[in-house]
């Protein structure tokens, strides 16, 4: 989301992020719909770029127990790697095709409300659609740690499970 002021107009604001003259929107809930419509576009390097600039160092991904990745990731480079990854290629198993539904949040947290469908062995979307609550917090403007909870993570689909147990 741009707005359309011109930093060579006098109106630039302290601390803002320009692109092409433009301010670039950074609150909290700007950056993640920002990062789901890369995600949803698979646009690896958006998603790349939009994580150097905002993932604190020391962040935290936890992902629900159930799923075949569940656990933690900890550090930007590891969040990130995965996340990239994510959008190059369509996972084997887990989720794809996401779309907001809603997003509600604060300066320090933002929980974002996802619809996607599963992929199954092979990529497919065998497993039908599925949400998930996520919640981002922001600790000084960055990202300080995600935490996803998924609507039914024993409903991923049969080849989902049996990958867990690779």
């Amino acid at each position: 989301m741009k707005r359309k002021h011109s930093k060579w107009s006098g109106e630039a604001e302290a601390g803002a992020t320009y692109e092409w003259g433009h301010m670039v929107d950074n609150t909290p809930a700007s950056v993640v719909a920002r990062f789901y419509t890369a995600l949803a576009a698979s646009d690896a390097t958006t998603i790349g770029a939009l994580l150097d600039e905002h993932l604190a160092s020391d962040v935290v991904l936890q992902l629900p127990p159930g799923l075949p990745y569940a656990g933690a990731l900890s550090g930007s480079s590891a969040v990130k790697s995965m996340f990239v990854a994510a959008a190059t290629a369509p996972p084997v198993v887990g989720p794809v095709a996401p779309t907001v539904e809603s997003l509600a949040g604060t300066d320090t947290v933002v929980f974002a409300e996802v619809r996607f469908t599963w992929a199954g062995a092979g990529g497919t979307g065998e497993g039908g659609e599925s949400l998930a609550t996520e919640k981002w917090a922001f600790t000084d403007g960055k990202i300080s740690a995600i935490v996803a909870y998924y609507w039914d993570p024993t409903a991923c689909p049969a080849p989902a499970r049996s990958a867990r147990n690779r």
